[in-house]
């Protein structure tokens, strides 16, 4: 374990200032307690040993034990009405983390998602599905998780999941925005520590949202509709410790990641999917690579993330624009290349594309939010180049 002296903050990342919603039952607030500190890298193991529990507290010391006969349990999320409680556990030391359910006060608990590999984080998606993280069979890229983690969309039926992040072997701590967005943390092979990105449900529009100086872990939207998440320093990637029986730990301006108001607050919003489920291929159209990358830049090169090996060069048309066509949910990287096949510029983070999907950027490095320049690009005049029959 490295150390115990750790620099972290919460962070706001946007902000507006709606009026916040009522507390359902005021001064009521859903926290999980570690005996040992939290451990905040992306481990369940690590994150929820035996005696964590979840529990229902108020500020005048009343608390309801949610997670009562579980051997160890954490990282609580409320539905948007306030009526319900998702968290992670387990019922022994040798069993997986599964998510369980539970009415606001404590009736009901089920297990709505077990994934047969540990569960470490889960939240509520407005159709009433859940999404997830969970670990993958292989080795995590960050030496200190032991296993890559993703993330899932399951029903809540009790059964696994559908993946929905492709990224480089680490995609945690998911969280729904106001917009229906998921922002999660994500592994950035070329920045070596994990930064925010958002995706859709369906695992579409993957997107950076946040990539500061340092490990960017457990974002949640808060009742202002900020951004919060913990910020890890490189001297200090484990743990922070935190007093949860402290009762003004729950009523701090910086709350605890992992102490959460029992407020309701509007229904996100939805989103049409664009995926076609058994589909092994979309569609990349960039507007224009040079624009933000190099105006020198004659090709772009397309690379697996995960074993450097490449996929395909394209020539970019006379107006910096491409279309290609990708094999989906494969992480991939973007490389910018001269006349003389030197790399100019290159994507930072891995990105991919859903069975069907049709993923447009205005340029290489550039804000997701800009608008595109009003023309056509001449890529997309004729059929997108095919890079999906083998490696080059």
């Amino acid at each position: 374990m490295r150390g115990r002296g750790l620099l972290a903050a919460l962070i706001v990342v946007i902000g507006c200032t709606p009026t916040p919603t009522p507390l359902l039952t005021p001064g009521a607030v859903v926290v999980a307690r570690v005996p040992r500190g939290v451990e905040l890298l992306p481990d369940a193991q690590a994150r929820f040993p035996s005696g964590a529990t979840v529990v229902r507290t108020t500020l005048d010391g009343a608390e309801l034990l949610l997670s009562d006969g579980l051997d160890a349990a954490g990282a609580p999320a409320v539905h948007y009405d306030g009526t319900s409680i998702l968290f992670v556990g387990r019922r022994t030391p040798d069993e997986s983390f599964v998510v369980f359910e539970c009415a606001a006060d404590g009736s009901g608990r089920r297990v709505v998602v077990d994934h047969g590999r540990d569960c470490i984080r889960a939240d509520f998606l407005p159709d009433g599905r859940i999404v997830y993280a969970a670990e993958l069979a292989g080795p995590s890229p960050l030496p200190e998780v032991a296993h890559g983690t993703a993330l899932f969309v399951a029903d809540g039926d009790g059964g696994p999941g559908v993946r929905i992040t492709f990224g480089a072997g680490l995609d945690c701590d998911p969280a729904v925005l106001d917009d229906g967005r998921v922002v999660f943390s994500s592994w950035r092979p070329a920045a070596g520590r994990l930064g925010l990105f958002t995706v859709h449900p369906d695992g579409t529009g993957y997107a950076a949202f946040h990539l500061p100086d340092g490990h960017a872990v457990l974002p949640r939207q808060a009742a202002t509709r900020d951004v919060d998440f913990v910020l890890l320093t490189e001297d200090a990637l484990r743990t922070m410790s935190a007093d949860w029986d402290a009762p003004m730990s729950v009523a701090s301006d910086a709350p605890a990641p992992d102490a959460i108001e029992l407020r309701g607050r509007p229904r996100a919003q939805g989103h049409l999917s664009s995926v076609r489920p058994g589909g092994a291929y979309g569609t990349l159209i960039c507007v224009d690579a040079r624009r933000t990358g190099s105006k020198a830049a004659t090709r772009a090169r397309f690379v697996f993330a995960d074993t450097g090996q490449g996929l395909g060069v394209v020539p970019l048309e006379s107006d910096g624009s491409f279309a290609v066509r990708v094999p989906a949910d494969t992480p991939l990287r973007i490389e910018l290349l001269d006349a003389a096949g030197a790399v100019r510029a290159s994507e930072m983070a891995s990105l991919w594309v859903r069975p069907g999907e049709v993923r447009v950027c205005v340029s290489c490095h550039d804000d997701v939010e800009t608008a595109p320049p009003n023309v056509r690009p001449a890529a997309v005049l004729g059929e997108p180049m095919d890079l999906t029959r083998g490696g080059q």
